[in-house]
């Protein structure tokens, strides 16, 4: 098997119309210190989305000053030979944006050593064997 660094995303604030961060454009992590903070996921048994009822009014605020990026991976079978997924790899890997380009992003320590965009092949028992290329 072999794993990339395929997509990263950028956190956001989800907050109700009252918030006191609702009108922000944007907010810097560090003045989230004195909010309490729930993350969906943490909980057993419950799941988080970009979907929920107009009704509730909920404002998705980018965090920036770093922006916290949670990054996604590509995992595939290495002796797979399908051209779409080739395809699928090298679409990927030109639309990531590059960490080089000076952005002020904040990325987990364990996905730094994927942060070049180069894959990692992983045998059978899940123990990493080197770097592979997208």
């Amino acid at each position: 098997m072999s794993a990339a660094r395929a997509i990263d995303h950028e956190l956001e604030l989800l907050v109700g119309p009252t918030h006191p961060l609702a009108a922000e454009p944007s907010v810097e992590p560090h003045r989230l210190a004195r909010h309490r903070i729930w993350i969906p996921g943490i909980v057993p048994g419950t799941e988080w989305g970009y979907l929920w009822p107009a009704r509730y009014g909920l404002r998705r605020i980018p965090l920036r000053n770093p922006t916290p990026i949670y990054p996604h991976s590509l995992i595939w079978l290495t002796a797979n030979p399908h051209p779409s997924l080739a395809a699928l790899r090298d679409y990927l890997a030109a639309v990531r944006p590059s960490q080089s380009q000076g952005s002020n992003v904040w990325v987990p320590a364990w996905a730094i050593a994927d942060s070049d965009g180069l894959g990692v092949v992983i045998d059978n028992a899940g123990m990493h064997r080197g770097r592979h290329p997208l």
